[in-house]
């Protein structure tokens, strides 16, 4: 039997519930939809610490600072979408995935708890927006324990669309446009019927500000004169041998901009990130009331991750997968993807007001006029799990 199905794990403020309504866990430690444990536990923030060694390796693997492009992934949405399929799969397949995510054989029901935990902290900011749906294109009998244990827990609702055509692409974009708000008008461009299953990621982040100037930007192809976003706020700031870093929260949300010095290149910074230089030079930091002052920017990017995914040890496994514990039916391995759709938005361009000559620097402004690394993260459990890594070459 020819199958297609879609997973589609998208970041968004609530999930449908068995009725078909948005059911949002807010504040509470207990899924209704469910019955399962929310609550953050130390546990859990330890479950998910794995998520950001396992960032800077997914940002290696995609070649993150490379060349003169622009580049962007979601270490913990790409993990939720990787445990999604470690909680459908058997065999070799089950155990690549566990040791990708760093999960032991016995541990993975805490760790769902933990992405539980971590999508309802994240409902409560509205710079991130996120959720979870699992899309049959093709007729599919699915377990129900994993409809009742397993989807709940990354708030995924299965559905069967009954084809790969132009219907079905609209009904997944119009679905994804609603559930996020307008954020994430669509999820795929394409649906590519040889792929049996696609396992997919999306998250919108903003950081706002108000554009007030044009400003100077200096990328490896040149000076442009770009708009510029200023935000007014408390802000922390270092100087490491050269390289600049600005961290800015909002609730559970922080970004970070991180500025090499002259010379360094993103990518050789983002190993320099990898090898712990923030954890290492806490001290260093220095909290200022400010402006924070940078392009304003917005990148709506998709990809298909398993070449990338193929990069990491046990990698190359995940390109065709064993998923009997999905689906009675299954006893072949299928061909799958792993795909993540990101917007991010800095600023909002062309709104606020009109831009106006560039000012003088003023003693608490961090400007950001060259290329840079973008860091969005979630505290949890006074942890910081990475939504997102950017590199930034050029903004425009």
């Amino acid at each position: 039997m020819r199958l297609f199905v879609v997973l589609a794990a998208l970041l968004a403020g609530g999930c449908r519930n068995q009725d078909g309504e948005i059911a949002y866990l807010g504040s509470k430690t207990t899924s209704t939809v469910t019955g399962l444990k929310v609550a953050p536990s130390e546990a859990g923030a330890r479950a998910l610490a794995g998520i950001r060694q396992f960032g800077w390796e997914l940002a290696r693997a995609a070649r993150l600072g490379t060349g003169n492009s622009n580049g962007v992934v979601a270490p913990a949405g790409t993990t939720q979408a990787l445990a999604l399929m470690a909680n459908a799969a058997d065999g070799p397949t089950r155990d690549r995935l566990l040791e990708m995510l760093r999960v032991t054989p016995g541990s993975l029901e805490t760790y769902n708890e933990a992405q539980a935990s971590l999508l309802t902290a994240l409902a409560q900011n509205k710079e991130v927006t996120i959720a979870n749906s699992a899309w049959c294109v093709w007729p599919l009998p699915v377990r129900p324990e994993f409809q009742e244990d397993v989807a709940p827990a990354y708030w995924a609702k299965v559905t069967n669309l009954g084809s790969a055509g132009r219907e079905s692409l609209s009904q997944i974009n119009t679905w994804c446009d609603k559930q996020t708000r307008g954020r994430i008008p669509r999820l795929f461009e394409s649906l590519d019927t040889r792929t049996a299953m696609v396992f997919s990621h999306a998250i919108a982040a903003t950081l706002g500000g108000v554009e007030t100037t044009t400003g100077r930007f200096q990328s490896a192809t040149g000076e442009a004169r770009l708009p510029m976003v200023s935000l007014t706020h408390e802000f922390q700031t270092a100087d490491l041998d050269g390289t600049r870093i600005a961290r800015v929260r909002a609730g559970a949300i922080q970004t970070t901009f991180v500025i090499p010095r002259e010379g360094k290149t993103l990518q050789v910074a983002l190993d320099d990130l990898a090898s712990g230089l923030i954890e290492r030079s806490e001290a260093a930091f220095v909290s200022k009331s400010g402006r924070l002052r940078f392009p304003a920017f917005r990148s709506d990017t998709e990809a298909n991750l398993v070449p990338s995914l193929a990069r990491l040890p046990g990698g190359e496994t995940i390109q065709s997968a064993d998923l009997r514990y999905l689906s009675h039916e299954l006893e072949d391995r299928l061909p799958i993807a792993v795909h993540q759709r990101i917007v991010l938005e800095l600023g909002a361009p062309g709104h606020g007001t009109e831009p106006g000559p560039t000012p003088k620097p003023s003693g608490n402004e961090f400007l950001v006029n060259r290329p840079f690394l973008l860091l969005v993260d979630c505290s949890y459990r006074d942890r910081q799990i990475p939504l997102i890594i950017a590199a930034v070459h050029n903004p425009r």
